[in-house]
């Protein structure tokens, strides 16, 4: 992996990690809310573990929950959740757009983000979307 997409990485997962924070320190949180914040911030300690340590086997796993914890924020109550997994859900298409292929990637590796997960992604950002607006 290049030290620059690295660098986005850290960046990105740091940022998350301090809304991840503050929700869990200074709002007052459903029990699945709070849940799905930890969870998170657990599988965050060991994504910067896999990345400082260039471990791709458990990056690949890893690869695996940024699609299933946006998902999962569907069913949280409150909006912070949704925001932030909307944030994550247009940063890597963005990503996908101007890098031509997914960060975590390796080159070479396929991208993973046409066809069908695109589709999918654009469906996840329109539900998350909704329920955001409803909740305002």
């Amino acid at each position: 992996m290049k030290d620059s997409e690295r660098d986005k990485l850290y960046f990105i997962t740091l940022f998350l990690d301090f809304g991840l924070i503050y929700l869990c320190t200074k709002k007052k949180l459903p029990f699945i809310d709070k849940y799905w914040c930890y969870t998170v911030l657990f599988i965050h300690s060991v994504f910067y573990y896999a990345l400082y340590q260039d471990n791709r086997s458990l990056l690949d796993r890893l690869h695996l929950l940024v699609a299933l914890f946006p998902l999962l924020s569907i069913f949280t109550k409150t909006i912070y959740p949704k925001l932030l997994s909307l944030f994550l859900v247009l940063l890597i298409q963005y990503l996908w757009v101007v890098e031509g292929k997914c960060i975590l990637n390796e080159d070479g590796q396929e991208s993973g983000c046409g066809g069908t997960v695109s589709i999918g992604v654009v469906t996840l950002t329109s539900v998350l979307s909704f329920q955001i607006g409803k909740l305002i």
